[in-house]
């Protein structure tokens, strides 16, 4: 909804399709990024899976060959590899500038070649002004992390960064603040532990 709100505020974007026809395109081009991440780090997994007893021997950083395998399948397939980015409460993604060029690239593609969308400026393309959306997005994201993180910090009790406690009243404390800001989160999901 983000995306078509900053679309529709855009001058150089003319909506031609149906609103909600929009969305669903949005909604399936980043659900099928998050599917096809999935593929990869199940892949993955099942590439190291055959090789633990050595992992756990030789005691070497499994969560290291696991980013390196994804990062190995997804060049394999062509696809762009994006390390996971925790923010400051710990245990969640954020998604990088390159992962935001490539789903903003994605759901441009998709818009104008289904002709839901038409754009008038061949200086800036479509994908630059999605992209733009879903940044500034993220810096209100990051604004309110702050905010979080000074109301923790405040607290008269010592309660160390990271810690399932810190996470716990950061989650929280972020959505009291998101909801009085009337902000959104975008996708953020937890962190795979391993």
């Amino acid at each position: 909804n983000k995306i078509l709100q900053g679309m529709k505020a855009d001058a150089d974007v003319l909506i031609r399709g149906d609103e909600s026809a929009i969305l669903h395109e949005i909604k399936n081009a980043i659900l099928l990024d998050l599917q096809r991440e999935d593929e990869i780090e199940e892949e993955a997994r099942k590439i190291l899976q055959q090789h633990l007893k050595r992992i756990y021997r030789d005691d070497i950083d499994f969560a290291e060959l696991l980013r390196k395998a994804k990062k190995q399948i997804a060049k394999e397939r062509g696809l762009v590899f994006w390390p996971a980015i925790p923010n400051q409460g710990g245990g969640f993604v954020r998604l990088s500038e390159e992962r935001i060029e490539f789903l903003s690239n994605q759901i441009a593609q998709t818009l104008l070649n289904k002709k839901l969308v038409g754009y008038y400026n061949r200086k800036k393309k479509l994908n630059n002004v999605i992209a733009h959306i879903m940044m500034m997005d993220l810096k209100m994201e990051d604004k309110i992390d702050e905010e979080v993180v000074k109301m923790i910090k405040s607290i008269k009790r010592d309660i160390p960064e990271g810690s399932s406690e810190w996470v716990s009243i950061f989650q929280e404390k972020k959505a009291e603040i998101a909801k009085r800001h009337n902000y959104i989160y975008w996708l953020a999901q937890p962190l795979a532990k391993i």
